[in-house]
């Protein structure tokens, strides 16, 4: 049985092997204490619960054309399975049920958990990199045989900014295409896809998006 966080997590570093393709590169990676009690304190000054895996390893997806630009992958990180990844996330996870619509593939850390939820019938992710979907598709799928879990789960390669209607609706959404959280890019890019995602949705269903901790304390229904 494997290791599951106080927030519902399970240890991607057991799910998720280091690998890398075109400008993509997944690494586990260890932080120092110097490392993690910057992060702490980085975290704890706006609030929230910055409780780390100490020195446990992270699975780390990085941009390396980003890491080129800047001279170092400070601010190449697309996605992570550090803890404070995890409580942003939580509440998705927490509603969710029926059909779920994921935008951003990442490390494929959001997916486990409803993987193993009874409630959720079917996972469609849409992601925009076919190189990224090469990578962890292909563990997730092994992950899915190795636990005998049923396979509801769908991953296409996407540009969400650009829906289809004609696609089914879902009971729930998910929007985590950003790598920064405090970005007013990010507020501008949610808005609009709040207003293009309303017809993707069922009755009574929900947005939801990383990072709305930071700016709302409640959720948004759509």
């Amino acid at each position: 049985m494997m290791n599951i966080n106080k927030y519902g997590y399970y240890n991607m570093v057991d799910i998720i092997k280091p690998c890398e393709k075109g400008r993509f590169q997944i690494k586990h990676y260890s932080a120092t204490p110097e490392q993690v009690l910057e992060h702490k304190a980085h975290w704890d000054k706006i609030g929230i619960d910055s409780i780390t895996h100490g020195l446990d390893k992270l699975v780390v997806l990085y941009d390396n054309d980003i890491t080129r630009r800047h001279g170092n992958n400070l601010y190449s990180v697309v996605m992570s399975s550090d803890t404070i990844e995890h409580q942003s996330c939580k509440v998705f996870n927490d509603s969710a049920y029926g059909d779920v619509m994921i935008a951003g593939l990442g490390i494929g850390m959001v997916i486990i958990p409803l993987l193993h939820n009874p409630k959720v019938t079917r996972i469609t992710v849409y992601e925009k990199y076919q190189n990224i979907i090469d990578m962890v598709k292909p563990q997730l799928d092994a992950y899915i045989e190795k636990n005998n879990l049923t396979n509801n789960l769908h991953i296409i390669c996407r540009d969400i900014n650009n829906p289809d209607y004609s696609l089914p609706q879902h009971n729930v959404i998910w929007i985590d295409i950003w790598n920064e959280m405090s970005s007013p890019k990010r507020q501008r890019d949610m808005k609009l896809l709040i207003r293009k995602y309303r017809k993707q949705l069922k009755k009574k269903g929900v947005i939801k998006w990383w990072g709305e901790e930071e700016y709302y304390n409640d959720r948004v229904d759509v």
